[in-house]
């Protein structure tokens, strides 16, 4: 099998790219503050910061919408596909305020959590249901945080 010098270079920047990220301590620790031109449109809020905090056996993230009217939730995870139940409590369904949907206070959601590259990546598998025109209707939301 040959591989190509295009190849060899690309993973030569990945592998001293991902040793500058270890070097540097770079972790998703700490509070990001979204970045509108470079991201997609987060409807009303205009704004979004994300707080996310490691701990021993799991994960905090706090996500902010907007300014001064804003939406905040926190979760409080376990890490590495456990079912974290988490209670739904307001009606917002924040990344799309104008879609028809809404949360149903009450219910529970479960988030499943999984460091894929700890700690720089992290992803979040949401399922639970929602409230339409038609009724209520299961959904599913993948949640990637990245840092580097």
């Amino acid at each position: 099998m040959r591989i190509s010098k295009h190849l060899v270079s690309a993973l030569i920047v990945l592998l001293c790219g991902a040793a500058f990220l270890e070097a540097q301590g770079i972790t998703l620790e700490g509070e990001w503050v979204l970045v509108p031109q470079a991201s997609a449109e987060i409807d009303l809020y205009g704004a979004l910061s994300v707080g996310i905090t490691i701990g021993k056996d799991g994960v905090s993230v706090t996500r902010t919408f907007g300014g001064s009217r804003s939406f905040k939730e926190t979760w409080e995870l376990k890490t590495g596909g456990a079912a974290n139940l988490v209670p739904v409590l307001d009606r917002v369904f924040p990344t799309n305020v104008f879609m028809g949907v809404s949360l149903s206070p009450g219910e529970k959601r479960t988030i499943q959590a999984y460091w894929e590259d700890a700690p720089r990546r992290l992803r979040l598998e949401e399922t639970g249901e929602v409230l339409v025109s038609q009724g209520k209707v299961p959904v599913q939301s993948r949640h990637v945080f990245q840092a580097g």
